[in-house]
């Protein structure tokens, strides 16, 4: 994994006075809602903010690496990309620069940097414990792609299924295959989300809810089901992961377990001014769990 960096405060000869937030993307789900909390926690410390995006690519990530590290940034709070293995050395760059890190959501291997991550299990837990609830016993699962935290949502719900009497077949688990976040990829996973909800309910009894990865997917599901001439709720029942803070109709309106990603942004920036003051290592391997 090679050379450690030095459990010090950052020590630059220049710097640029600000924190940066590197997410997959800024606009949707939990991300502008991270933002806001990032920034608001910055500015009590008199700094600003730099928000990047890297479409969830980790060669555009190792891009926007280089560029803060050429800055000098003062810290750099980050959620990898979850296509692909994000790579130690975009970690490291940085903080053997001096530059604090704070991961987000997924740790990197083979890095000690502060982590802040979900409880997966937990809120898979939940929502199956609302859906049961609601009188729902035939329950589908979709996530965007087979990562680690998707998977863990997963266990969740089937162990909550299992307690209630019910079952999550196999055949109604869908991993897709979505690693970008550009028009035109939502489009391409919309047709595959729209050919799920075909052989589902071409089923004698097909499911009666579904569960999401993520909000996002969930306002796919919504728009194939009702393109297909589906009403939702009556039909079929949709509930899905989101940020506390939801900014479109259709997700307001939908059941969601919520992660504060408010709090977990207000977190990861007064870690990063911990570490640039002294009062914790730069290499410190300490996980958080963001609330729900």
């Amino acid at each position: 994994p090679g050379p450690r960096p030095q459990s010090a405060a950052p020590r630059r000869a220049t710097s640029l006075d600000v924190f940066a937030l590197v997410t997959p993307e800024l606009d949707q789900g939990f991300y502008p809602a991270l933002q806001r909390g990032f920034d608001a926690a910055a500015n009590e410390y008199g700094r600003q903010i730099i928000a990047c995006q890297t479409d969830n690519s980790i060669h555009k990530q190792a891009d926007v690496v280089i560029q803060l590290a050429d800055k000098g940034v003062a810290g750099v709070a980050m959620l990898p990309p979850s296509a692909g293995v994000a790579p130690a050395s975009h970690v490291r760059l940085l903080q053997n620069q001096g530059i604090p890190v704070v991961l987000l959501h997924r740790p990197v291997e083979g890095v000690s940097a502060p982590l802040i991550t979900l409880p997966a299990e937990r809120i898979g837990e939940m929502a199956g414990r609302q859906l049961l609830a609601a009188g729902h016993k035939r329950v589908d699962y979709m996530a965007t792609q087979r990562v680690t935290v998707a998977r863990r949502y997963e266990v969740g719900l089937r162990e909550a299924l299992a307690d209630g009497g019910a079952s999550l077949p196999d055949d109604w688990v869908d991993y897709g295959e979505m690693t970008g976040f550009s028009k035109e990829d939502y489009a391409e996973y919309h047709d595959h989300v729209t050919g799920v909800l075909d052989r589902l309910f071409a089923q004698p009894e097909p499911p009666t809810a579904i569960f999401t990865s993520f909000e996002t997917l969930a306002e796919l599901v919504y728009l194939a089901a009702t393109q297909n001439g589906l009403r939702v709720p009556q039909d079929l029942s949709i509930v899905t992961v989101g940020s506390s803070k939801r900014g479109g109709a259709i997700t307001q309106s939908m059941t969601a377990v919520t992660v504060n990603e408010g709090e977990a942004g207000d977190r990861a920036a007064r870690l990063l001014e911990e570490m640039n003051r002294g009062e914790r290592p730069i290499d410190d391997d300490e996980a958080f769990t963001a609330a729900i």
